[in-house]
């Protein structure tokens, strides 16, 4: 949405790593959890907020891997494993969450 064209814009004035954290924002999450607070209630967000989290580690895997694949082989070959790699790591994560692990993670 408008954050991705602000970030887009943005890029042609900053260094990288300034783009790179301020594309990690999450406007997204936000909007996503204030939404499903409002049709779901509580427990909406909760699941909500787990599916995002497992989200955001396939996204972690994503990036480290396409930016250190990226310094040693040609970028669509980098990207196509790292792409992947986030593939796996999201089913992995989903199939996690649904045997019940998020469980051992709730404060007493």
């Amino acid at each position: 949405g408008s954050s991705s064209v602000l970030v887009s814009a943005l890029a042609l004035a900053l260094p990288p790593l300034a783009c790179g954290l301020l594309a990690s924002l999450p406007i997204i999450g936000l909007t996503g959890a204030w939404v499903q607070h409002r049709h779901g209630g509580t427990e909406a967000v909760v699941v909500f907020a787990r599916g995002y989290v497992a989200g955001l580690l396939a996204k972690a895997a994503f990036c480290a891997l396409f930016a250190e694949l990226l310094l040693r082989l040609t970028w669509p070959l980098a990207l196509a494993l790292a792409a992947i790699s986030a593939v796996l790591s999201g089913a992995l994560l989903g199939l996690w969450t649904r045997a019940g692990a998020w469980r051992a993670l709730r404060w007493p």
